[in-house]
């Protein structure tokens, strides 16, 4: 009798008993046992079909066939363990694709680690908005030492800090060099990120650690608009 010939109930559970290597082989076998055993296929591979998915995306959107796999991933695998690679919801932010990082994050147990900081740097504003609403660590910084407000800050994305500062971002927490939001902002040249900060509460007289203030780092770089914001508020930090 041909495999394909019996019930389903009696294919699941036989797929059921095989070890990894041998349910792909069966579900290779022809259309209708993969059709048949796709819940199964899923539930032992799903994590690996997901993260090989997040490898070779581009960036949003996926592709037809990469959100079907991921759907059928998310419906059927076994996220228990949390993600054993470890760092695909990192990819999937830096990347932009906002199904998958929301599909990740919403598993109680998935450790998020610098998710939301690749997203920040990559200034992908949707996957920053659905990590934020989903309470993460909106204070956990990079191997740099930098967190999702700085790179946003320092690459003038003023509605990704608007978003984190709403969140509870912090605009006065210091990175390397003790630079803060600000100073990464002025120094940059954004004037409207800069602007941003000072509305809701960034010290205009702070200092890196080699003693420059936003003012004088918008001088030295020669941020004009940047100056022409900060100089009636700080007149007399003139020097460079």
């Amino acid at each position: 009798m041909a495999l394909e010939s019996l019930p389903v109930e009696l294919l699941v559970m036989i797929a059921q008993c095989l070890d990894a290597e041998a349910l792909s082989y069966l579900v290779r076998a022809n259309r209708t046992l993969y059709h048949a055993l796709v819940p199964v296929l899923y539930r032992v591979h799903g994590e690996d079909a997901l993260r090989y998915t997040v490898l070779h995306a581009r960036s949003y959107p996926l592709t037809h066939t990469q959100e079907q796999t991921t759907r059928l991933a998310f419906t059927h695998g076994d996220f228990s363990r949390g993600c054993a690679h470890g760092r695909t919801i990192e990819l999937a932010a830096a990347k932009g694709l906002v199904s998958v990082v929301e599909g990740l994050v919403s598993q109680n147990n998935q450790e998020i680690y610098e998710a939301l900081v690749y997203a920040a740097r990559q200034r992908h504003a949707a996957v920053v908005d659905v990590l934020a609403r989903y309470r993460v660590d909106v204070h956990a910084a990079d191997f740099e030492g930098y967190t999702a407000l700085d790179w946003a800050a320092s690459s003038g994305d003023t509605p990704i800090v608007a978003t984190l500062v709403a969140h509870g971002a912090d605009v006065h927490r210091r990175s390397r060099r003790g630079y803060t939001p600000l100073l990464l902002a002025a120094g940059n040249g954004h004037a409207a990120t800069a602007e941003f900060l000072l509305q809701h509460g960034a010290d205009v007289h702070c200092v890196t650690e080699e003693g420059r203030t936003a003012l004088q780092l918008a001088m030295r770089n020669e941020r004009e608009e940047v100056v022409a914001l900060l100089e009636p508020l700080a007149p007399r930090e003139t020097s460079v």
